[in-house]
């Protein structure tokens, strides 16, 4: 069976020395390389063939960059993760993550995903972590525009203000609106009501409403 090393990208400590210790007791051949709270800790030397990465760092660092920067140093790439929100989730994918494994999901799936990431091959470790990967919400595009706009309208900033603070007129920010509503309408996901669009790009994973 041939060896793989392996690194775990994740800002809660807790969790790298949990996965250093059960991929240790597993054995299978793997070996673990390196743990690091960001990329920019963990890119030194040469690359781990798979890198465990969690889709959300403390850094504010963008999942999709992360996967990108860790694939051209020369590593796979498995998101290991919390989240659930598709959007972040099929960034990642899309940038080049080798699938996803949910941190809730059985540790047994592990060594499997590891194995089928070092080998070339995607693997997505249950059925909720499938809907996510596969859900079309995830696929839709917003501009960087159309998010200041709804994340501005999540926070419950009146048109008239957010137009204001934009610099621009109540008629372009009604389209940047529309145009939101169309990235969902081509991916089949409707509004009863144009109210429910910035809450559904929060809980899709599309915006963040931290503070700053």
């Amino acid at each position: 069976m041939t060896s793989l090393t392996v690194a775990g990208v994740d800002d809660h400590p807790i969790v790298l020395t949990g996965l250093r210790a059960h991929l240790e007791a597993a054995g299978a051949g793997i070996v673990w390389a390196a743990a690091a709270s960001t990329v920019d800790e963990l890119i030194v030397g040469d690359p781990p063939d798979v890198v465990l990465l969690d889709v959300r760092l403390g850094d504010g660092s963008d999942v999709a960059d992360n996967v990108t920067r860790l694939r051209a140093w020369g590593a796979a790439v498995l998101l290991f993760t919390t989240e659930r929100r598709p959007a972040p989730v099929r960034r990642g994918i899309e940038a080049g993550a080798s699938g996803l494994v949910l941190k809730g999901d059985p540790e047994d799936g592990l060594i499997e995903a590891i194995r089928c990431a070092g080998g070339g091959t995607v693997y997505v470790s249950s059925e909720l972590a499938h809907q996510i990967v596969n859900d079309p919400a995830g696929r839709v595009r917003l501009s960087e525009r159309q998010l200041d706009v709804l994340r501005m309208m999540a926070r419950g900033v009146p048109r008239r203000s957010i137009a204001e603070q934009l610099f621009v007129t109540p008629g372009t920010l009604q389209t940047y609106r529309e145009r939101a509503l169309a990235a969902y309408a081509a991916r089949g996901v409707l509004f009863k009501d144009s109210t429910e669009l910035p809450w559904r790009a929060y809980a899709d994973g599309h915006l963040d409403l931290d503070p700053g």
